[in-house]
């Protein structure tokens, strides 16, 4: 489990547990259910963009929690529904370079 491992400086992990979307299906597709998942997000210098998948009450309470873990960024909802049929988001369809 993550909650035992520890940092560097062997300090405990916040672990801070969010929900799932519904199962995102798409008859016929070729994922049977698709990978989606609000933890996919993607953090930029002042702004999370968070992957949303249509489904009010889940994304809000998705969006809600990551606004309270990065009270300092604007948390930018990203309509994610078409990428996840690639098998993945935001995080996975970007390149990181730090600026």
């Amino acid at each position: 489990r993550l909650d035992n491992f520890l940092t560097p400086s062997g300090k405990s992990y916040e672990i801070v547990p969010i929900r799932l979307p519904q199962a995102c299906e798409i008859p016929g597709w070729r994922l049977p259910i698709l990978p989606a998942s609000y933890v996919n997000f993607l953090i930029l210098n002042h702004a999370v963009l968070v992957p949303t998948f249509r489904q009010s009450k889940n994304d809000d309470q998705a969006l809600g929690l990551i606004r309270e873990l990065f009270p300092d960024r604007e948390i930018i909802a990203i309509d994610s529904l078409d990428l996840v049929q690639e098998g993945g988001t935001l995080h996975c369809i970007s390149q990181q370079q730090p600026a």
